[in-house]
């Protein structure tokens, strides 16, 4: 069995600055939601701007924010479980963390343009 990491579960590519984040793939073996969180000036996740719940499975997906993302700026997509009432409440469905205890995240980058580039996951 493979083990649970940001790598084999996470694919979100730098993308134009916008209300929705786009999902490359997502792979998860149970029920969870994607926080987008932004950066909170210290290099780590701050606010939440949107949550999707994505269900079991590879699939793919956007993320639509409460507020749009701004151009040339960090961003975070953190991994929650979901406790089973299918409501994101960010006290309640904590992040996934690997072995370390650090949250399962990608970071990825706003651009003002169409043009994209992977992103490395970050554990």
């Amino acid at each position: 069995k493979e083990p649970l990491t940001a790598e084999n579960i996470l694919a979100i590519d730098d993308q134009p600055a916008g209300l929705e984040v786009l999902v490359k793939k997502i792979n998860l073996p149970k029920s969870a939601w994607l926080a987008i969180r932004e950066d909170n000036g210290k290099g780590e996740p701050g606010n939440i701007l949107g949550a999707q719940l994505f269900d079991p499975g590879m699939t793919s997906g956007t993320v639509e924010l409460l507020r749009n993302t701004e151009a040339n700026k960090t961003y975070y997509a953190v991994i929650h479980v979901d406790n089973g009432d299918r409501a994101f409440i960010p006290k309640m469905d904590v992040p996934i963390v690997d072995a370390n205890g650090k949250p399962l995240m990608i970071i990825f980058k706003t651009t003002n343009e169409t043009e994209t580039g992977t992103t490395s996951p970050t554990i």
